[in-house]
């Protein structure tokens, strides 16, 4: 239909920081309003330049769009690369309906506190207000509906819309949306199926357009057999030197799988027993939710639960809930486990582990998630051996290791498949939410392997469509 068109705000040419618009021609929908991981003034930038900081600072300037021209917020999950914004687009005048999944909405309210207080100290380290305060949390969740999946609904303008699974994380959705005949989806996150908690992700069919993640669309994970041997290794590695297995991990799904495999890991004695610490008040928080919404479960979970297992509530797993416990936990003598967050060591309690447990040569520091650039996680990743963390200088002597395993995102020959499944009908792909080389990977391997049009995307652009 004419004057339909995308937008493209945010998660371009960068993994985080998802914001994209669906101009309809008669409605403006928006689908996800994220943070960006490891650029905090790219929160805060002027989204075009100006020559005023009354201009710059715009609602207009910092979204690329102005907030009380939107009609609708749909949220595919709740990471806070695409939540993390939303709080703001509501102080800015935004005041339609925010739809996401139930779990979605539960676990988003958890995230944005949690974000905010991160961002309060953050932003007084340098000079700045933060985003949004407490009551916009609450006026953004007084906005908040919930749809299930599968569930069709009327949106304005002749448009419908519906949430798929994703497979990411608990809740995640794929949004598709649909006018007469024609039809466009937005992924989200893809999850990396089978995944050990959710099923697979769902394939769309129909779709005319396609606006995508390339997370990992240069690279391939390690198969599940191998990741979990490696993880088993670095368990027994870890109690065969006495040290401890630090783990950055996000509070909300990663936490949750490794508690499952860990345990899976010492049933099976595939690694010495060990306690396993859980140093994150969130990571507590986010695993009620989980059980709460265990019917989202797989079939092979929900079945060990049928059976009488207490899914998360496992012999040598400790919570650690005041910060005095968890002072004292990195200088716990004795093999351990440490599952701390954040996953990318932008804030949380990991910083405070990584301070002492970096610079002894008997820990085994363990990346299982993506660590954007600009994070600290992404400099020790990277080998940086001389590392600033909350002011003090840490030099680093840990032995670093990567999973990709257990990443909760498709990989490039999975993305690829999922695309095949939806060939016949596509007409066009959009590769985001990558960085520049792995979103321009995967666009030619697509390009090249499926003779579909794809493209890139460049931040602001906007692209008309048949829709």
């Amino acid at each position: 239909m004419k004057g339909a068109s995308l937008g493209f705000y945010g998660g371009v040419d960068e993994v985080t920081g998802a914001n994209f618009l669906l101009r309809t021609g008669g409605a403006n929908l928006v689908i996800d309003c994220g943070l960006s991981h490891g650029k905090f003034f790219d929160n805060y930038r002027p989204f075009y330049d100006t020559e005023t900081s009354e201009e710059s600072f715009s609602p207009e300037a910092l979204f690329g769009y102005r907030p009380t021209s939107i009609d609708a917020v749909f949220i595919t999950h709740a990471h806070i690369d695409h939540i993390g914004r939303l709080p703001r687009l509501v102080r800015e005048g935004f005041s339609g309906p925010v739809y996401s999944t139930p779990a979605t909405k539960e676990l988003s309210r958890l995230m944005l506190i949690d974000a905010l207080g991160i961002m309060t100290e953050e932003a007084r380290r340098r000079g700045l207000e933060p985003l949004y305060a407490r009551e916009d949390i609450a006026r953004t969740m007084s906005l908040w509906q919930t749809k299930d999946y599968h569930r069709t609904w009327p949106i304005g303008d002749g448009v419908s819309a519906r949430f798929l699974d994703a497979g990411h994380i608990l809740g995640s959705a794929m949004v598709e949306f649909s006018r007469a005949a024609r039809k466009i989806v937005f992924t989200g996150d893809l999850g990396n199926s089978p995944a050990p908690l959710l099923p697979e992700t769902e394939k769309i069919s129909g779709a005319h357009y396609l606006v995508m993640e390339s997370v990992y669309g240069d690279r391939n994970h390690e198969d599940r057999a191998e990741r979990r041997r490696r993880l088993a290794e670095a368990i027994a590695d870890t109690a065969a030197r006495k040290g401890t297995l630090l783990i950055p991990s996000f509070a909300l799904q990663r936490t949750q799988i490794l508690i499952l495999e860990i345990h899976r890991i010492f049933t099976a004695g595939e690694a010495p027993s060990m306690p396993v610490y859980l140093d994150s008040p969130l990571a507590a928080a986010v695993t009620e939710i989980f059980y709460k919404y265990r019917h989202l479960f797989n079939a092979r979970v929900r079945a060990e639960m049928a059976g009488g297992e207490k899914i998360f509530d496992y012999p040598h797993f400790v919570e650690v809930k005041t910060p005095e416990e968890s002072y004292r936990l990195s200088r716990k003598k004795g093999p351990k486990i440490i599952m701390a967050s954040s996953g990318m060591s932008v804030g949380g309690r990991v910083l405070a582990h990584e301070r002492v447990l970096l610079e002894r040569k008997k820990t085994i520091f363990l990346f299982v998630g993506y660590q954007a650039r600009g994070t600290l996680g992404r400099l020790i990743q990277d080998g940086r051996k001389k590392l600033r963390i909350d002011g003090r200088r840490v030099r680093v002597k840990a032995e670093i290791r990567t999973l990709r395993g257990y990443s909760a995102h498709k990989d490039r020959d999975n993305l690829f498949r999922f695309v095949a499944d939806a060939a016949d009908t596509l007409e066009e792909v959009f590769v985001v939410m990558g960085e520049p080389e792995s979103s321009a990977s995967l666009a030619k391997k697509i390009r090249d392997g499926l003779s579909l049009s794809v493209r890139t995307c460049r931040r602001g652009e906007i692209v008309e469509i048949d829709f």
